[in-house]
């Protein structure tokens, strides 16, 4: 997520269910 995060605030969704 917090990956996603840095990315971008939409992509910090996605990442988020990804990751668990």
């Amino acid at each position: 997520v917090l990956m996603g995060h840095k990315a971008d605030k939409t992509t910090d969704k996605t990442t988020s269910l990804s990751l668990g």
